[in-house]
């Protein structure tokens, strides 16, 4: 699992009380992850780099579970907030991996998208194990 997590881009949640990097709500690369630590080496654009614990960094929900909570929230939902999920959603289905990064942003500047498409990596990583036990 830990390959996998490699280049995964996260963001440094933004409330994070203790950030010796001083990077909280800014968007970076995992660039070394050891699980089995809960260290995570995350590079920066300005080429700084932080050590993180899972619970310090926010990732991007699956598509389908963006999709389902757009389908579940849709007729309550502002249509600016529904254009932005449904963004995100689109490129998390069918853009790159480089352009992960943009759907980062896009979370990251609306709070509705914040609240609805960003989860810590350490619910991540406890859902992964739950659904490949033998990782």
């Amino acid at each position: 699992m830990k390959d996998e997590l490699v280049g995964t881009p996260v963001l440094v949640h933004p409330d994070l009380p203790h950030d010796p990097a001083r990077k909280q709500n800014q968007i970076g690369l995992i660039s070394i992850a050891n699980v089995f630590c809960d260290e995570f080496l995350i590079g920066f654009a300005d080429g700084k780099q932080g050590l993180y614990s899972a619970d310090a960094l926010l990732v991007l929900l699956p598509a389908d579970e963006i999709h389902r909570k757009i389908n579940e929230a849709y007729t309550d939902m502002a249509q600016d907030d529904l254009k932005t999920l449904t963004k995100i959603d689109l490129i998390l289905r069918y853009g790159s991996a480089d352009q992960q990064k943009t759907a980062m942003e896009l979370a990251r500047q609306y709070k509705t998208a914040l609240e609805n498409c960003l989860d810590t990596l350490e619910n991540q990583i406890a859902i992964q194990r739950g659904q490949n036990p033998e990782r």
